[in-house]
């Protein structure tokens, strides 16, 4: 019960990281002609205070502008660059490697 608990929490967590994540993409690409920042430290500090860290391995969040991808380890804690499924919201949801995309 404690680990389910445990993995319920950090996935809130990493909801939550993910969005904010997304949200300061957007208004990075607003600021900048549509233009993706080249990595999450470009946010910092006006867009984030801090890169957020993944709750699943403590290493900052993953981003990848080539692949417009913003995303978790999950919680096996193994990076296989990101979600798999190509429906946006199975990809959000996705156990292994929580994945939000950038296309519209």
């Amino acid at each position: 019960m404690v680990e389910s608990t445990l993995h319920r929490s950090a996935r809130t967590d990493v909801d939550r990281y993910l969005t904010a994540t997304f949200i300061a993409i957007r208004s990075y690409q607003a600021g900048q002609g549509g233009v993706l920042p080249p990595s999450l430290e470009a946010l910092v500090p006006e867009y984030l205070d801090v890169v957020p860290r993944d709750p699943y391995d403590g290493q900052p969040l993953r981003y990848s502008a080539e692949k417009k991808i913003v995303y978790s380890v999950g919680g096996d804690g193994t990076d296989s660059g990101g979600s798999r499924s190509t429906d946006d919201e199975a990809a959000f949801e996705d156990g292994k490697e929580p994945t939000l995309r950038l296309e519209p």
